[in-house]
């Protein structure tokens, strides 16, 4: 969804290489639908959700697989404000400064110790 919302600025400043400014959006119905759409997609990883979940009920075979596959999707935890921020920081940047993600963070949840460079690397050197 490319960035349409309408804004105003509220201040700007700039000091040596630095600058830095803030943006009001003034039709609330507007960030709302931003909200609800590219930042909700990009908060639960939807690209990834909807192959992943593809992946599992081809993995399926019964009536009661498939009901017990169907439980765990949807029983996703509730996220963090911290989380929902991040996302909506993630989406006005690409959409406003033309930036490209290689992959979403919500993927280095999911493989421990990813954030900090050495992923599991560091359990397997240290047990070796």
């Amino acid at each position: 969804m490319p960035l349409n919302l309408q804004t105003s600025s509220c201040f700007s400043n700039s000091q040596a290489q630095v600058s830095w400014r803030g943006e009001l959006i003034v039709n609330v119905g507007e960030f709302e639908t931003y909200l609800e759409g590219p930042v909700y997609e990009r908060l639960i990883d939807e690209e990834n959700r909807k192959a992943c979940i593809a992946d599992l009920q081809g993995l399926a075979t019964t009536g009661m697989a498939f009901a017990t596959l169907e439980k765990l999707l949807a029983s996703e935890p509730a996220r963090e404000p911290w989380e929902v921020g991040e996302a909506l920081a993630e989406c006005l940047l690409a959409d406003s400064c033309n930036v490209k993600w290689p992959w979403n963070s919500e993927r280095d949840k999911r493989t421990p110790g990813a954030s900090n460079g050495w992923g599991s690397t560091r359990s397997v050197l240290a047990s070796g």
